[in-house]
């Protein structure tokens, strides 16, 4: 589907009623613009990114008040006085050496290395 369009002051560009409604459209939702190969592109994002990313890895067991308590027991075993997140290196801990903290249970992975 194509239709003519003008593009007006400051670059503005009203998208016809046929392409909003075929493609679902709703107004204040975001799009990325891109030129490629000579042509503009624009391609909307999804107006709810939480709901794409559960879709895309389905359903997580996660539980805040759970999931903090163990985060917290895990701090205490592992953090000492003094230490900031960057001197613990979380993330290489978490990932490499302490298999006992999964901050997002269930995926079954081995190993994020």
């Amino acid at each position: 589907m194509s239709d003519e369009v003008t593009i007006g002051r400051r670059f503005t560009v009203v998208i016809p009623k046929s392409v909003r409604r075929s493609v679902g459209l709703k107004e204040g939702q975001h799009a990325l613009v891109r030129a490629e190969a000579g042509r503009t592109i624009m391609e909307t994002l999804p107006s709810d990114p939480y709901g794409t990313l559960a879709d895309a890895i389905g359903n997580i067991d996660y539980s805040e008040a759970k999931h903090e308590r163990k985060a917290e027991k895990w701090l205490k075993k592992n953090a000492r006085p003094g230490h900031t997140a960057s001197s613990l290196r979380l993330n290489d801990q978490i990932l490499s050496n302490d298999t006992s903290f999964d901050p997002i249970p269930n995926l079954g992975r081995t190993s994020l290395t």
